[in-house]
């Protein structure tokens, strides 16, 4: 029914070759390169800034403590137990709490 009121409503519009729903969301090619580079940029300068600079909440990632990096690994690692799942001799063995918190 919803249909059918958007198909009149659309050749009332005089454009019946045209989908009702374009137009209302911004169409995004992937072919773009510009926009491509744009995001990869905004992607790098946001990594740099929470990573690598003091001014981000929390301390840089270099001046972080070695075990924080090895447990987040290990952690992410296990995201969704994906791995215990799928090969559980490789998967480090955590605190079930850090796992639920984690998650």
């Amino acid at each position: 029914r919803r249909s059918d009121e958007l198909s009149v409503v659309a050749r009332a519009s005089g454009d019946s070759q045209r989908s009702t729903s374009e137009g209302l969301l911004p169409q995004f090619s992937g072919d773009n390169l510009g926009t491509k580079v744009v995001l990869g940029a905004l992607w790098a300068a946001y990594m740099w800034f929470v990573l690598l600079t003091p001014n981000a909440p929390g301390l840089p990632a270099q001046a972080m403590d070695p075990n924080a990096l090895k447990e987040a690994f290990e952690l992410s690692v296990n995201f969704w137990f994906v791995l215990p799942l799928a090969l559980p001799q490789l998967a480090p063995v955590i605190h079930p709490a850090f796992e639920g918190m984690f998650e």
